[in-house]
């Protein structure tokens, strides 16, 4: 049948309603309505297939079109810039302060400044980074992060904690040739403070004493990462991020205390027992990034 004929249908259908409810000859409507009926089979379901199918694709267009506009948004966004980081990571199992090799260390002296000692495990980092999107590719800014270790016991002590915090200036580049995701990659420099403590012995003139131990260590820190995020929405992107920084030895110092009176020895005195070494930091965190 011709779509016009179909269309004709429609029309005395239409009327023939309107002649059952109108003051009228019911008759002719009935007799236009059912002759007309009569002509136009009606459609099976592979029929309505192609109707079907084009209303899924006007829809995918739709909205591929809206997506597709979101992210271009988000890669061309320029701006203020905030993303924190939690994670985990390691600085390794050893101490970075210790002593002189020409050093002969007296008994008693703490395992992890002779290297005996080895107790550290991965911990929490959380990372924050506040900077401006200077160019649609390039963003500039400062970062801040702690992060803690894990230890287990050591045989000299009790109570052993270590953290560390980082500041360190930072510029992220982003590749525009990814498409949907935002890669990027990061470097900075900056400054790293290290802490150690513990309860344990001390050894003194008047023999082993009861005390505690800190371990300190200061360190030029050069963070570099890359991570891949999602932009969830024009301002705000998601995704997973790797961290490797390696801190190089600035000076660091190693202080006994028994009952509040220190005897403090740093890698700038004069004769040097302390030493400290270069280490690396190793992370994986989730980053959530807005950019207003």
């Amino acid at each position: 049948m011709m779509a016009g004929q179909c269309r004709t249908t429609a029309a005395l259908d239409h009327a023939r309603l309107h002649f059952l409810v109108t003051p009228g000859p019911p008759a002719k409507g009935r007799v236009l309505g059912s002759a007309t009926m009569q002509r136009c089979p009606r459609l099976g379901r592979l029929g309505w297939m192609p109707v079907v199918l084009a209303s899924i694709a006007s829809i995918a267009l739709v909205t591929s079109a809206f997506t597709g506009s979101a992210f271009a948004d988000d890669k061309k966004v320029k701006g203020f810039e905030i993303m924190i980081r939690p994670g985990y990571g390691s600085a390794g199992s050893g101490s970075p302060v210790g002593l002189e090799s020409n050093v002969v260390a007296p008994a008693g002296s703490p395992k992890l400044l002779t290297g005996e000692a080895s107790p550290y495990g991965g911990g929490l980092v959380f990372d924050g980074y506040v900077g401006a999107r200077v160019a649609e590719y390039i963003s500039v800014g400062l970062g801040a992060g702690f992060r803690n270790s894990s230890a287990s016991a050591i045989p000299d002590g009790d109570g052993l904690k270590r953290s560390a915090f980082t500041v360190a200036p930072y510029v992220r580049a982003y590749f525009p040739m990814v498409p949907v995701v935002d890669l990027w990659v990061q470097a900075g420099v900056g400054y790293t403070f290290d802490s150690q403590k513990y309860n344990g012995t001390v050894p003194t003139t008047a023999g082993n004493l009861p005390g505690t131990w800190t371990l300190e260590h200061r360190g030029v820190a050069l963070p570099l990462g890359f991570g891949v995020d999602y932009p969830i929405l024009p301002m705000i992107a998601m995704g997973p991020s790797f961290f490797y920084t390696p801190v190089f030895s600035a000076g660091g110092c190693f202080i006994p205390s028994v009952n509040g009176v220190e005897a403090k020895q740093c890698t700038d005195a004069n004769p040097k027992i302390a030493k400290t070494s270069n280490y690396g930091v190793w992370s994986i965190g989730l980053d959530l990034r807005l950019t207003l």
